[in-house]
């Protein structure tokens, strides 16, 4: 199945490529002056674009081909075979990643206020 799937390299470079110049402008955007919920709404709508790049670009490459298709569905909605153990690890990655850099931040002395949620992006 595996030599089914073609041209691994340009997929990898336009699913890099793609939503990292979405996410530049996302950046730029949100860092014009004045600050205004406008700007913040239209650097919100166009991350999200840039997180839409990869499983579109997946689909233009999976598209026309109907075993690839039913391969990728397959693998998406075949709960069976997914291991008790990855799925827990799935769940307490990210979470778990993100109080380690916590405490990383705030072992290097910076204050406990930068966790404040302050309702607007502080990136």
């Amino acid at each position: 199945m595996i030599e089914k799937y073609k041209h691994p390299l340009l997929f990898y470079s336009l699913a890099t490529l793609i939503p990292w110049s979405f996410w530049m402008v996302a950046g730029y955007i949100s860092h014009l002056t004045p600050h205004t919920d406008e700007n913040l709404r239209v650097a919100s709508v166009v991350a999200f674009v840039g997180l839409l790049g990869p499983p579109l670009i997946a689909y233009g490459f999976i598209r026309r081909d109907d075993v690839l298709w039913k391969d990728v569905m397959s693998r998406f909605f075949n709960f069976r075979a997914v291991r008790p153990v990855y799925l827990l690890l799935a769940c307490l990655l990210m979470p778990a990643s993100i109080l380690l850099a916590q405490a990383v931040s705030l072992l290097f002395g910076y204050s406990p206020e930068q966790f404040v949620i302050t309702g607007h992006f502080t990136f």
